[in-house]
Parts: C-alpha cells; sequence; structure tokens
C-alpha cells in the first residue's frame, strides 16, 4: 500500500469516551493516509512515522490487537537501527554488493 504522508498543526483523535485528544500521529486505513502533528519535536517525526507506518503493516496483516506499546517500542527501535547502521539501511537498499 502507498500512504500519503502531511503535516497537520494541531492533530486530533477521537476517544471512546467522546472527547479529543492531541496526538503525534495518525493513520487513517480507508483514506491511505498518514498524518503527522507538525508542531512537535523535528528529531520525534520520523519515529511517529514509522510507528504509524507500522500500524499500516499490521493492519494488512489482519492483526489488529496489536499491544500499543510493542508498536512504540519498534518505532524507536527501528528508526535507532537505521540510524546507527546506515550501512545496513543501504545493503537492504540495494541489495547484495
Amino acid at each position: 500500500m502507498i500512504y500519503s504522508v502531511e503535516q497537520v498543526p494541531k492533530l486530533l483523535g477521537d476517544n471512546s469516551d467522546g472527547t479529543s485528544s492531541f496526538l503525534n500521529g495518525k493513520i487513517t486505513y480507508q483514506d491511505t493516509a498518514i498524518q503527522i502533528e507538525q508542531g512537535m519535536a523535528e528529531q520525534l517525526k520520523p519515529i511517529t512515522l514509522v510507528h504509524e507506518a507500522l500500524h499500516g503493516i499490521l493492519e494488512q496483516a489482519g492483526i489488529t490487537d496489536e499491544a500499543e506499546n510493542i508498536i512504540v517500542a519498534l518505532g524507536y527501535g527501528v528508526v535507532a537501527l537505521m540510524r546507527n547502521n546506515p550501512a545496513l539501511v543501504a545493503y537492504i537498499l540495494d541489495g547484495e554488493q
């Protein structure tokens, strides 16, 4: 799936009790769209994007009951793995060299 990514000021999400709260990111599967809070720290934006992408990957796999804390850990972990290992990222993107 190809998702659009948009930075949005004051990104809100709906809570189960009918209230709203501010979000760092939001994925909308039926619109294939990811929204990222425009005002958050720049270093958090890639982590939030990966976090939302992981939700999308699991949704496509039919895994809809994932624990949010696992997605949080993987979001930070995957970004740290890529930042600390640029040769690994190059290998994955380019294949065997």
